[in-house]
């Protein structure tokens, strides 16, 4: 078991994570706002939904 007892813990750790190379500043009507994401994941996610294999739905707060 991993560390703390949470053997989902090594699945969260950083090093497994995706690099956040995406980074725009975006202006809304309440502001600016800076964005952050990962090209790779962006990438493969788009290329799933163009090959028909993933429909995407974009949930936020």
């Amino acid at each position: 078991m991993a560390e703390g007892g949470d053997p989902r813990k090594e699945l969260y750790d950083s090093a497994r994570a995706f690099p956040l190379t995406g980074n725009e500043q975006v202006r809304t009507g309440r502001g600016r706002f800076r964005v952050h994401w990962s090209r790779e994941l962006a990438g493969m996610m788009h290329e799933l939904a163009l090959s028909g294999s993933a429909e995407l739905n974009w949930l936020t707060t």
